[in-house]
């Protein structure tokens, strides 16, 4: 079973587990926008080998005797485990969205836990000469029957990850606390990627850098993610940058034949709030095609994303934090490419800029700065 937090790296890892296992076993996807009856009638029909999905689908289904053979389940993997649990809220669209955050991490919980906890298992199906006794929330004792199984969590981001592998033990998540790996020691970032920052005399000059850099990055080679906060108004920004394009198209879900952009600059908007036919739409409207590509987009496309070909990542809106940061600029420079990170800041947010990147280890280069003209007398 793998879990992951946005229904955009379901799809991803549904995919790529697919072309790995070929016809030799059932890959199923739990993700948001499911149809679990449907579903349910499926995985008691033929059950599957590999389940792909987001914690809140996946409880249901489980929950509700969706999958059977749950206890058969021998390893678990929980993909960019930070964000299920930590960082929902930007990958979500903001505060606005509270109660959607509390609910992913609290599925999550409750699937590692009780579920998928490797002590658990039905009353019925207990033999009494092999169980061990465990206390639950209302600390009774209660007989569960020992299970081997291998749980990981990757991310690249796990803050206080001593914590986090005490906190495993401590909720049940496993037996004892998880081995801590790390593959790349001392490496935040690709060595590829170079950063770079732009500063503005003011926000309201913004807009106008970004057109500009747009315009000199096009080219068909060129894929840039745009990040922005999510109170932005992406689709009126959207429109505004496609306009600043020969023959330039805004995607629109329904209203943009897919065949037509295949050799024209498109821009195309990834939110949360959109459905998931305009999610699905966009994404593919950025991934595929021979010309230019421009997404803007909320931190949805931070997580785990690969998207072929993006070479160059712009903060228009700077993280909260650097591991957001670190996120968002590992959407570029994969596999050895080398790819551009830029930052379009203000005065003021120089010093910000400063801190995200000194805890990364990172250095950022001003390529630009505004000044103001001079006013003749």
């Amino acid at each position: 079973m793998i879990v992951v937090p946005t229904r955009e790296l379901g799809l991803q890892v549904a995919m790529v587990a697919k072309r790995l296992v070929g016809r030799k076993f059932m890959v199923m996807s739990l993700l948001e926008g499911s149809s679990l009856k449907r579903q349910r009638k499926w995985a008691w029909a033929e059950t599957p080998q590999v389940v792909i999905g987001t914690p809140t689908e996946l409880l249901d289904m489980v929950r509700y005797g969706g999958l059977p053979r749950i206890s058969s389940v021998n390893t678990v993997v929980v993909d960019e485990v930070d964000a299920c649990l930590v960082h929902t809220s930007s990958l979500q669209g903001g505060s606005n969205n509270s109660v959607d955050t509390k609910a992913l991490a609290s599925s999550l919980n409750e699937l590692l836990s009780k579920f998928l906890s490797p002590t658990f298992i039905d009353e019925d199906d207990i033999v009494d000469d092999d169980v061990i006794t465990i206390a639950d929330d209302s600390n009774k004792k209660r007989k569960r029957k020992f299970r081997h199984r291998q749980t990981i969590f990757c991310s690249a981001t796990i803050p206080q990850h001593r914590h986090f592998l005490k906190q495993c033990k401590a909720n049940q998540w496993t037996l004892e606390e998880p081995v801590y790996v790390c593959t790349s020691p001392g490496e935040h970032l690709p060595p590829t990627l170079e950063h770079a920052y732009m500063v503005c005399l003011s926000k309201t000059k913004k807009m106008a850098t970004l057109r500009n850099l747009l315009k000199k990055l096009t080219s068909p080679s060129n894929k840039v993610l745009v990040f922005f906060d999510a109170s932005r108004p992406l689709e009126t920004i959207g429109k505004k940058l496609a306009n600043e394009f020969d023959g330039g198209i805004f995607y629109q879900d329904k209203k943009t034949n897919l065949d037509d952009i295949e050799s024209k600059p498109v821009v195309s908007i990834l939110r949360y709030e959109d459905s998931l036919s305009q999610r699905a739409g966009a994404t593919k409207a950025f991934t595929e095609g021979s010309q230019f590509r421009v997404m803007a987009t909320t931190d949805l496309a931070a997580r785990g994303l690969d998207m072929v070909g993006v070479s160059h990542i712009i903060h228009f809106d700077l993280p909260q934090d650097s591991d957001t940061y670190l996120h968002r600029s590992g959407r570029a420079g994969r596999l050895g490419k080398k790819g551009q990170v830029i930052s379009i800041l203000t005065n003021d947010q120089e010093f910000v800029l400063t801190r995200l990147t000194n805890a990364l280890n990172v250095n950022a280069k001003c390529v630009g700065r505004q000044k103001a003209k001079k006013v003749s007398s």
